[in-house]
């Protein structure tokens, strides 16, 4: 394939994709939520936040969205945690969907940051737990989701993105 045939689908705020029903903080049930392939170091990091007396719950990848995403809904924070340490990559599609439906999502930062990472709180692996523990003491973790969300969907509504993207795709 040549390379000009070759285009980066983009990834903007776009109307209606939310499917989590939103709850007040004080509504919220389970400290931290993680859904993926639960590696061991991945394990371990979610065996800590409990060690430390944190609610914490793991659903695997499999899990239905209506499960997940009632979840979701009563988790103060969603984790995205690196699958190794040696891992390069954020999961841009849990940062978007985390994103879109104004869930609190701490992530670790990657050696290739995503396209999204500056609407969401993203810190360095070695203070990954800490900070995940610091923050569960907050109060306003839903009102700093809504704001990233409000400023993700003034700044990249898709609409424009999308059009661009069809138009280079077929000129």
């Amino acid at each position: 394939i040549a390379a000009e045939w070759l285009h980066l689908l983009p990834f903007g705020w776009v109307h209606g994709y939310d499917t989590v029903e939103r709850r007040t903080d004080d509504l919220k049930d389970f400290d931290f939520m993680f859904t993926g392939t639960l590696t061991g170091r991945r394990r371990h990091i979610l065996l800590e936040l409990q060690k430390a007396g944190a609610n914490v719950v793991f659903f695997s990848a499999a899990t239905p969205s209506f499960i997940r995403n009632n979840v979701v809904g009563r988790a103060k924070i969603c984790l995205g945690i690196k699958h190794y340490d040696e891992w390069k990559y954020p999961s841009l599609l849990r940062n978007y969907y985390h994103l879109l439906n104004r869930s609190f999502l701490l992530s670790e930062t990657c050696d290739y940051p995503s396209v999204i990472d500056d609407y969401l709180v993203v810190v360095e692996p070695e203070k990954f737990q800490q900070t995940a523990l610091d923050m569960i003491k907050q109060n306003n973790l839903s009102a700093i989701a809504n704001q990233n969300l409000e400023r993700f969907r003034d700044e990249v509504p898709a609409k424009p993105l999308f059009e661009d993207f069809l138009t280079r795709c077929f000129n």
